[in-house]
C-alpha cells in the first residue's frame, strides 16, 4: 500500500498510546536521572539497519546523529533479515546484544542499563522497536521519507519523546516540505508522532548533546485514516 505523504500532520500520544504516554509523564523524572547518570555506560551506534529497519540510506543527511539501541522485534511488517541481522554482530564490539527470551526480540545491553525506560516501553505495547536517539550539537537531519515497512492493513508510526533537552538553543521536527511544513519544538517531556512515509527533517541548534527517546508503534492503517479525516 502507498502511504507516500498521506499524513501530512503529527499524532498526539494520546492518539496512539495513552497508557504509554500516561506512564512515561509519571516515571519522567526517574528516567531522565536514570539516562543522565548512566551516560558512560551506555552503547552508542550511527543510525543503520543495525539497529532498525533495513534499507536506511545511511548517506549524509544523517549529520551527527547517534543512537542507543534498546530492543526491536522481528515480525513480518519488519523489513530487516533476522539471521543476516544477527550475523552482523559476529565480530562487534561495539554493539552486544542479549540472548533472547522470545524468538521474536532482540534485546541490546543498553536495556539492563536504562531499566526503568526500557520496561515503560514494554509494559505498555511499545514492541517494536525503542531507543535512545543523541544529536550532537548542531547536528541536522534533511529531508527524507523513510523506508518504514508497510502492510495491506498496518504501517510504522514513530514517536519522539524529549528526554533531555540543553537549555541553550532549538530543536524542531518538521513535517511536510522546504516550501510548506508544520512544526513541533522538541522539549522535555513532550511527545509527537509521524509516520516516517512522510517528508520530514529535523534541525537542530542546541551546543549540548541532545537526548529523546524514538520508539515505534504498529498501527492500523484504517484507524489512521479515521483520526485524520
Amino acid at each position: 500500500m502507498n502511504l507516500l505523504n498521506r499524513y501530512k500532520r503529527f499524532f498526539t500520544i494520546d492518539e496512539i498510546n495513552s497508557d504509554f504516554g500516561k506512564l512515561m509523564t509519571e516515571r519522567f523524572d526517574s528516567i531522565r536521572a536514570e539516562l543522565i547518570s548512566n551516560m558512560h555506560l551506555l552503547k552508542t551506534h550511527n543510525w543503520d539497519q543495525s539497529t532498525g529497519y533495513e534499507g536506511t540510506d545511511n548517506n549524509m543527511h544523517y549529520n551527527g546523529w547517534q543512537v542507543i539501541p534498546l530492543y526491536m522485534t522481528f515480525s513480518d511488517v519488519n523489513v530487516i533479515d533476522k539471521e543476516r541481522f544477527l550475523a552482523s554482530f559476529k565480530d562487534r564490539s561495539d554493539m552486544s546484544y542479549k540472548p533472547e527470551v522470545n524468538s521474536d526480540v532482540v534485546s541490546f545491553e543498553n536495556t539492563d542499563i536504562l531499566k526503568v525506560l526500557s520496561k515503560t516501553c514494554l509494559e505498555c505495547g511499545v514492541t517494536k522497536r525503542a531507543a535512545v536517539s543523541i544529536f550532537h550539537p548542531d547536528g541536522y537531519i534533511n529531508w527524507h521519507i523513510d523506508p518504514d515497512p508497510v502492510t495491506e492493513t498496518h504501517t510504522i508510526i514513530r514517536g519522539v519523546w524529549g528526554l533531555d533537552v540543553p537549555e541553550e538553543g532549538e530543536s524542531f521536527l518538521l513535517l511536510g516540505d522546504h516550501k510548506q511544513h508544520e512544526s513541533w519544538k522538541v522539549t522535555n517531556n513532550d511527545c509527537r508522532l509521524i509516520c516516517g512515509r512522510t517528508n520530514h527533517r529535523l534541525d537542530n541548534t542546541h551546543k549540548k548533546p541532545l537526548y529523546t527517546l524514538i520508539f515505534d508503534q504498529e498501527v492500523s492503517i484504517e484507524y489512521l485514516d479515521s483520526i485524520t479525516q
